[in-house]
């Protein structure tokens, strides 16, 4: 009997068990689970997931699967429930059923589907075919954008530019659709170093694309190249325009007329009869022309810089029991702090309410003035934090 779920623990920053579905429409349907520290983690994973996708091929929103990737999100697995011969058989179908035939074709001869050595086996494809590249399997998919790298660490002086260039792309692309992914030094199928951004929806990507002028898109105060690589439409989109080639001015805001109060609430008609009236009678024979003022546009905001990153307190400060603790949990505070940065922004917010849940007073009634100070340190920084788009 084929298999109407299989399952795969893959990396993406940090490890996850991916579960694909068959539905019964005939669509495929994929789910994440929970991110975990370590693959073998992600492993279990699979096992508890993929009992329960085997059950709800049926519901094309996948309810149940949820549901229960929402339970593991609690659950911390022990070296109990990863030992020995637990996680045999975890990638690929369930033991007893074989490789499903919707998996995409190694070749026209072979009867084993691309990725599958055995049942429990799965080996990533070597080369995605084109019914493959709207599959759940490639992160090639018309909600890509991709940006030249090139551009991209021009919009960072120095330092780590790899988080400073995620932020500036965050905030430039959130206006399109919801970002869920950005990546950047990543190698494009074509050899390119790139930074890809992928949406929740196609329609977030062609309202990217459709607003960069020449290929331009503006991030702040300067512009990167983009390209959608999965189009059809319009193949002035796959590519990158010449690096040579100028960006398009910025845009500035649009002068607005100051009305005086009288104008406010006045007829449009009585306001035109108006001016009218003033345009004849400075161009009058018997007037004086006035040279007319040329707008100043107004000057580009300096970047604001990052403020202080948290800087726990130093156990060679620490002079008794409870500031040794609080030194203790700052580090662990700080170091996490600092690991937002390389998550997904999906998982950022809900990552830095775990991390203030863990320290609040009202969680720790043992050591309430050890959690009342580490709790302090994380509000101290928020400032901090809404500069990266947490707060």
């Amino acid at each position: 009997m084929e298999a109407r779920a299989v399952s795969r623990a893959i990396v993406k920053g940090q490890h996850f068990a991916e579960i694909t579905v068959l539905l019964d429409n005939g669509e495929l349907s994929t789910l994440l689970g929970p991110a975990r520290r370590n693959r073998p983690e992600a492993l279990k994973d699979c096992l508890e997931l993929r009992k329960v996708a085997m059950k709800c091929t049926d519901d094309s929103k996948l309810l149940i699967l949820k549901k229960r990737k929402k339970e593991l999100e609690d659950v911390t697995w022990t070296v109990k429930d990863l030992g020995g011969r637990l996680l045999d058989g975890a990638e690929g179908p369930p033991p007893g059923f074989k490789p499903p035939s919707w998996m995409p074709q190694a070749d026209a001869v072979s009867s084993t589907p691309l990725g599958y050595v055995s049942p429990g086996k799965y080996r990533a494809p070597v080369k995605p075919t084109a019914k493959e590249e709207e599959s759940v399997y490639s992160f090639k998919t018309r909600k890509l954008v991709e940006c030249a790298e090139a551009d991209v660490k021009e919009l960072v002086s120095s330092g780590d530019w790899e988080s400073k260039a995620k932020v500036a792309l965050q905030q430039a692309f959130k206006k399109f659709g919801p970002v869920l992914e950005i990546r950047v030094d990543f190698k494009s199928d074509d050899g390119e170093k790139v930074a890809s951004v992928r949406f929740a929806s196609a329609k977030a990507v062609e309202l990217a694309m459709s607003k960069a002028l020449r290929g331009w898109l503006p991030v702040g105060d300067k512009h990167v190249r983009v390209r959608q690589p999965a189009v059809e439409a319009k193949a002035e989109w796959r590519t990158f325009v010449a690096p040579r080639r100028a960006a398009p001015a910025l845009e500035s805001a649009p002068n607005k007329k100051r009305l005086r109060p009288n104008e406010r609430f006045a007829n449009k008609k009585d306001v035109e009869d108006e001016e009218t009236n003033n345009f004849d009678a400075q161009t009058g024979p018997h007037s004086q022309a006035t040279p007319k003022a040329v707008p100043v546009p107004p000057m580009p905001e300096p970047a604001q810089p990052e403020p202080d990153r948290p800087v726990p307190l130093a156990l060679e400060e620490a002079t008794s029991v409870e500031d040794r603790e609080v030194a203790k949990g700052e580090e662990e505070v700080a170091r996490e702090m600092k690991a937002l940065l390389q998550k997904p922004f999906s998982q950022q917010k809900k990552a830095l309410k775990a991390i203030r849940a863990k320290w609040h007073p009202d969680k720790n009634p043992d050591a309430v003035e050890v959690a009342t100070r580490v709790f302090q340190f994380i509000q101290a920084h928020d400032e901090w934090l809404q500069h990266h788009g947490l707060a």
